[in-house]
Parts: structure tokens; C-alpha cells; sequence
């Protein structure tokens, strides 16, 4: 199977030699390895004959007329590789006009049909619009495709200033074809505009050896312009001699809303909100990986401090009152929480005899039975019989 050559080595290796291009450590590599695959045959031969010869030969060097002319050669040759890939593209290309066209007509042919018609003038002049729309239609359908290919690369050869392509020029049926009020209708769209425009400069480039300039896009006016620096805090009110001063100055200041949302409030805002409203810097965050290898190194082989344990709540208060005596937030909340002591005989006179309970009597008696549940009235009638039964004393009778 054979194999392409790899013609963007060469060209680069030409360009070096002629003084026209910038790789010039790609034609010291390429005579290197000439030179070592003449000096590996060199002692093969030798092992084979027993003879002594030169491990390395001169390389031979072309003339630059001769080195132009295969660089010329080779840059046709790559540019004629790029056309066959843009040929296949541009008949893709052509196929998906048609479509668009098509879809572009039938979208016309709607908006006429959608409008009222208030006169018969205006009923006919639309008409007469949607019978061109369907005509263009079937002229459009009927496009050949490999017409349409071919005109589309003579437009991209009107672009190339150099020679050397493959492109034939066209015919007379095909110069006919191409100035048809179809075909530039077709061939005017802004994707094959896009295209003739790329290919032909990628084209131009590969034949004439010139390097496309990447162009540094323009940052916008408010990109440009410098930010603005943050008030230091510190240094705001250095010039107020005294806090009423700062006040007076302050009461007569607008005070804007923090927020949207606090402006639909009245505007009553507290100054702490609005400091809070104001955004914090973010602390730097360490890296994640590396950021504390020293660290550890150090902890490892150096030894690690051993951290100290909290004291504990009673040497904590012992250290208190060393420092601040009564003073102290535990002892003034201890004598807080402190009751008065009582005597005894406070106690005594606050201790009183329980009160005798009395039963009632009469209609309390009778109240407090007709509050009660039936089961326990019923309970409370039998043991009164028992107790009548008990007290009836019957008289003895003694038989003689």
C-alpha cells in the first residue's frame, strides 16, 4: 500500500535551507539523520569486507535556485491535497443551500398568506408574490448539485492570488449558470460568503509560505478602564477634629439602601445591616497539594510540640481571682444567686398546724351527695343501713 509523503516536513526543511522559513533546528535534524544513516551502511559494509572506511560522508547539499523549485513544487502539491478535501466540503456545502433556500421561500410564501386582505388590488399583488415564491421553489429543487460545486470553487479560485490549483475554468453554460438569478441567490448566502473566505486564505497561505497574524482582540471601554480603588477605612475620618464634627457630617449625607430589598422597606435600616451588607475580602486558601510539605517534614523529623491541655474549671477560677479578686464574673454571679439564710425562728412561725377538716352537715351534706356518682351513693345508703341495723337493741326474752 503506498504511503503519503510527509510534505510538511520537507517544506519546513526547505524553507530552512532557502532562508524563508523559521524552522532552521528542523533542517539540522533532518542532515543529522542523513548523515548517521549513511555512516550506519558505512560500517555495515565494512564488518562485510573487512574494510576500513570513513564512518561518516558528506552530506550532499542542494543549490537554493534548486531547493526554490522543489519548495515550490511541494507547496503545489500540498495545496492541491487541501482542494480535494474542500471540494468534497463544498459539495456538502451546496446541498444544504438548496435546503435553506427552500425553507426561506416556503417561510415568504406564509407571511404573504398571513396578511389580511383589505382590497382586491392588494388580494393580487399578493398572489401574484406567492406564484414567484413557488416558481423560485421549483428552480431552486432543480439546482444541480455538481454545478453548483463546481461554481462555488472558481469563486474560491478568484480569491487566490497565486498559481498551481487543479481548478478548471468554467464554460459558457456554466458562466451562463453561475450569473443566474437563482444560482446567486444561492451561492450570496452568508455560510458560502464564510466559506470562499477560509478556504481561500488557507489556500493563499500554503502557496506562498505566508503565516496568518492572529489579531489581538480589542478589550471594551469598561475593561480598559481602571478600578477603582477601595476607601481605606483607617485613614476615612482623619481629618474630623472631634466626633461631633464627624456627626454633623454624617446627618447631612444622603443615606442610600443597602439593598432592593431593603429600599422596599420604608428605607429603615440599622448601621449594622448595612455594614453586614458590605462584601468581606476572601482570606487566600491555601494550595491543596505541596502547600505544607515543609510542615510536615519538620513535624517529622524534628519533632512535633505536644499541644497543652485546657486547665481545668477550678484552676481557671483560682487564675480569675489571682487577677480580678471579688471582681471576678464567677464570684459576682455566685453572690447573685445567693439566698438569704433563715432563722429558726422564722422557720417555726412560718410552720403552721394543718387545719382540722369539717364535715358538713345538713343541706351541705345533702349538696355534696347529689354530686356524687350514683355507684358511690349507693355504696354511701347501704353502709348507713348497716350502721341503723347495728344500733336497734332488741329486748332480751327469757323463757321460765
Amino acid at each position: 500500500m503506498a504511503t503519503k509523503k510527509n510534505l510538511n516536513w520537507e517544506i519546513s526543511v526547505l524553507e530552512a535551507q532557502v532562508g524563508a522559513g523559521k524552522s532552521f533546528w528542523k533542517a539540522k535534524a533532518k542532515v543529522a539523520k542523513e548523515q548517521r544513516e549513511k555512516a550506519r551502511k558505512a560500517k555495515h559494509t565494512a564488518r562485510v569486507t573487512d574494510q576500513e572506511t570513513a564512518t561518516f560522508a558528506e552530506p550532499s547539499v542542494a543549490s537554493k535556485e534548486e531547493a526554490e523549485a522543489r519548495l515550490a513544487e511541494l507547496r503545489k502539491e500540498k495545496a492541491n491535497r487541501k482542494l480535494y478535501v474542500v471540494r468534497k466540503q463544498s459539495k456538502a456545502l451546496a446541498s444544504k443551500l438548496v435546503r435553506f433556500e427552500k425553507k426561506r421561500l416556503l417561510r415568504k410564501i406564509k407571511q404573504h398568506q398571513s396578511k389580511p386582505n383589505e382590497a382586491n388590488a392588494a388580494d393580487s399583488t399578493e398572489q401574484a408574490a406567492v406564484d414567484e415564491c413557488e416558481q423560485d421553489i421549483e428552480a431552486t429543487v432543480a439546482l444541480p448539485i455538481e454545478d453548483l460545486t463546481t461554481c462555488l470553487m472558481s469563486r474560491i479560485k478568484k480569491r487566490i492570488t497565486a498559481d498551481g490549483l487543479d481548478i478548471p475554468p468554467l464554460s459558457l453554460e456554466l458562466q451562463e449558470f453561475n450569473a443566474s438569478k437563482c444560482v446567486q441567490r444561492v451561492l450570496g448566502a452568508h455560510q458560502a460568503i464564510e466559506f470562499i473566505k477560509e478556504n481561500a486564505t488557507d489556500l493563499n497561505e500554503i502557496l506562498t509560505g505566508a503565516k496568518r497574524v492572529a489579531k489581538k482582540q480589542e478589550l471594551p471601554e469598561k475593561a480598559k478602564a481602571p478600578k477603582s480603588s477601595m476607601p481605606d477605612i483607617s485613614t476615612e475620618y482623619d481629618d474630623y477634629e472631634s466626633t461631633s464634627d464627624l456627626e454633623a457630617d454624617l446627618a447631612g449625607r444622603k443615606s442610600e439602601p443597602a439593598s432592593v430589598f431593603v429600599s422596599r422597606l420604608d428605607g429603615n435600616v440599622s448601621d449594622e445591616s448595612v455594614n453586614n451588607s458590605s462584601r468581606k475580602p476572601k482570606k487566600d486558601k491555601r494550595k491543596r497539594h505541596g502547600a505544607s510539605e515543609e510542615d510536615d517534614f519538620m513535624d517529622i523529623y524534628q519533632g512535633k510540640e505536644a499541644k497543652k491541655n485546657r486547665p481545668g474549671q477550678r484552676q481557671r477560677r483560682k487564675q480569675y481571682e489571682q487577677l480580678y479578686g471579688d471582681e471576678a464574673n464567677h464570684i459576682k454571679i455566685w453572690k447573685k444567686e445567693k439566698k438569704p439564710s433563715h432563722s429558726s425562728n422564722q422557720h417555726k412561725q412560718n410552720i403552721a398546724e394543718p387545719a382540722k377538716e369539717t364535715k358538713p352537715t345538713g343541706a351541705a351534706a345533702n349538696n355534696k351527695s347529689q354530686a356524687m356518682h350514683p355507684s358511690w351513693e349507693a355504696k354511701r345508703r347501704e353502709r348507713e343501713l348497716l350502721e341503723q341495723a347495728k344500733s336497734i337493741k332488741g329486748q332480751k326474752i327469757v323463757f321460765t
